[in-house]
């Protein structure tokens, strides 16, 4: 089984990710990590130097290289279900789970680590907020197409796992 772990940057995919392959001694993979070692450049100079058409291009070929793959636990990028039909070849392939944090705590996350992120590293406070309202709505109609919806805000990233964790037991009853 695969599990695709859907949401907007900052969200905690790949914090809560690896947490979820250590109790569950699945292998864990974040999209943006094997694109930057496949390419050997950061994801912020694709955007740079390739632009966001490429990279999304790369990001489709990643994603579909997990047809056949098993335990296996995938951050994806932000954007990764918001491109063509990439959520539902996800929906085909696993299961997703979209991590959904308001805009308010996901400004708090991202205003801290914004130099990482190519979309939002020049971005001052205001522009930041009104980025996310104004990029988070269009994509959640992608990411509410997930198979399971953890609502993020007020948890900790241990009871998330968990939860994930349990819902996956039923899933391979």
């Amino acid at each position: 089984m695969v599990v695709f772990l859907v949401g907007f940057m900052g969200c905690g995919k790949s914090s809560i990710g690896k947490k979820l392959a250590n109790s569950t001694d699945w292998k864990f993979v974040d999209m943006d990590n094997i694109i930057e070692s496949r390419v050997s450049i950061s994801i912020s100079e694709i955007f740079n130097i390739k632009g966001e058409a490429w990279f999304r291009a790369l990001e489709r070929e990643v994603l579909n290289e997990f047809v056949d793959q098993k335990n296996i636990i995938v951050a994806t990028g932000g954007g990764v279900p918001c491109f063509g039909d990439n959520m539902d070849i996800m929906n085909q392939i696993g299961h997703t789970i979209y991590f959904k944090v308001s805009t308010e705590n996901l400004f708090g996350r991202l205003k801290r680590g914004r130099e990482n992120r190519p979309k939002i590293k020049e971005l001052n406070d205001v522009e930041l907020l009104t980025f996310i309202e104004e990029t988070l709505s269009p994509r959640e109609v992608f990411y509410n197409k997930a198979s399971l919806l953890i609502d993020c805000d007020g948890v900790t990233e241990e009871y998330i796992a968990s939860h994930i964790k349990s819902y996956l037991s039923h899933k391979l009853v």
